[in-house]
């Protein structure tokens, strides 16, 4: 009898605990889902050079947010999500898509770096829900020489919810990012 007491105690005790978390959280957690898109339509340029890709200092991982009378909700992936993206969309024109971390650069090899910066942006005329709303740039250069330039900025479908359903909204303005530096560098 003694044992099935202290079972019971411990399960009540660890129920408790979880509950205490989950009322403790502060923000909401939105994991950044891009899809499987085709490559662009456009029939690419080939090219036989390395695309290395690097990351730039505004594309955190881990990207919090806090609108005005909202929880802290919270971007997690972004790189990952981006590189991949955007590996997905480079290959028909670069058949070696590599992340570049501190690796030495060979002469021909083309580098290309992004920058996305997430925020979360409440309904309006738009639509009824919350959007993803991404700002950033690119820039594509070659044995030290700028190829091309470019801002960006997207915003997904006003369709969301707050929280971790903003985290396909993300994918949306990731993928679509994605899309046209795959277009632009399609036809460089």
């Amino acid at each position: 009898m003694g044992t099935f007491k202290t079972v019971r105690l411990a399960v009540a005790v660890s129920a408790l605990a979880g509950s205490m978390l989950a009322g403790c959280m502060q923000q909401h957690e939105a994991k950044v889902q891009t899809a499987l898109l085709p490559p662009p339509s456009a029939a690419p340029v080939q090219h036989t050079g390395r695309l290395w890709v690097e990351l730039g200092s505004d594309t955190w991982e881990n990207q919090c947010r806090t609108p005005k009378g909202q929880r802290m909700l919270c971007f997690d992936g972004v790189r990952r999500a981006t590189f991949g993206a955007l590996s997905r969309s480079l290959w028909t024109s670069f058949p070696d898509v590599a992340l570049r971390d501190g690796d030495a650069l060979s002469p021909g090899d083309y580098v290309l770096t992004l920058d996305v910066t997430l925020n979360a942006q409440a309904p309006d005329a738009e639509g009824p829900g919350w959007s993803a709303v991404a700002a950033g740039g690119f820039r594509l250069s070659r044995d030290g020489k700028i190829l091309h330039e470019e801002r960006l900025g997207s915003r997904s479908r006003p369709a969301f919810a707050y929280g971790g359903a903003l985290g396909v909204g993300a994918g949306e303005v990731v993928d679509a990012f994605a899309v046209h530096v795959a277009e632009v560098l399609g036809a460089v």
